[in-house]
């Protein structure tokens, strides 16, 4: 019994021990601090909007006359320039590129309607000569009691006819060289084509249609269409305003990145 009292009375002062002890803290070093400067810039607000790319320009390319399509000039997606324009510069040198050939229609119907044309001139033209010096000649006779009113009046109405030939001659050749022209086609305007809609040897306006033959897209200018809410707008054309004062336009020209933009509406 004195044994245990022992034991518990050794334990007891073991956990007195145990419980005086204070744990030992390791230092820590102190914390690292950013420090920044305010910072002062101007910023822009702006919105965004989702938009659709629409070319300022298209065109339909199609013939003015009918007949078999002998040539094209140009592959799908080609630039083509509707007049001689500038297309590169360096250091004492410019490169042009000329007016863009389409396509070709067979011109030799068109030629030959030309050439009659031209012919039908020369035969009006020798048919007023002489019908001018006949009324000349019997104008003359008439004065001297030698040829009857009648004569000198048929001979000017044969004059007037002979005018009134040549002139419908020249308006023929003026058609006939129009369609002659009409034979070669132009890009006329500037942009990128798409396909030929036509495979040479084919015929062109045979069913008193125009034929399609391709569609020419301008590539600048382009527009941005898209929808702006009509609170914002004006939210927009205000601050414009304001920041442009008496320079102030309208419709605002607003900024629009990355290019100025003007909206309409």
């Amino acid at each position: 019994m004195n044994d245990l009292k022992r034991i518990s009375l050794v334990a007891a002062a073991l956990a007195l021990v145990g419980c005086d002890r204070t744990p030992t803290i390791a230092p820590s070093p102190p914390p690292v601090v950013t420090v920044s400067k305010p910072l002062e810039k101007s910023i822009t607000d702006y919105d965004v909007y989702t938009g659709r790319l629409e070319a300022a320009e298209t065109v339909d390319v199609r013939a003015q006359v009918k007949g078999e399509l002998i040539d094209f000039h140009f592959k799908e997606g080609d630039m083509v320039y509707a007049e001689k324009t500038l297309i590169g510069s360096k250091v004492g040198k410019e490169t042009y590129a000329e007016k863009s050939l389409l396509f070709t229609i067979d011109p030799n119907v068109y030629q030959a309607n030309l050439e009659v044309s031209e012919a039908k001139k020369l035969a009006a033209e020798a048919n007023y000569k002489f019908a001018n010096a006949e009324y000349e000649r019997s104008k003359g006779l008439a004065a001297q009691s030698a040829a009857s009113a009648r004569e000198v009046e048929t001979w000017l109405a044969k004059k007037l006819m002979a005018t009134a030939e040549i002139k419908q001659s020249e308006a023929e050749i003026k058609r006939t060289k129009l369609d002659v022209g009409y034979t070669k086609i132009y890009a006329p305007i500037t942009g990128r084509i798409g396909k030929s809609q036509v495979s040479k040897g084919n015929l062109v306006n045979t069913s008193g249609g125009d034929t399609l033959l391709a569609t020419i897209v301008a590539v600048d200018p382009i527009s941005v269409f898209f929808d702006v809410d009509e609170a914002a707008l004006e939210t927009y054309r205000e601050r414009r305003a304001r920041e442009l004062g008496d320079e102030a336009k309208s419709p605002a020209e607003i900024p629009l990145y990355p290019r100025p933009a003007r909206i309409i509406g």
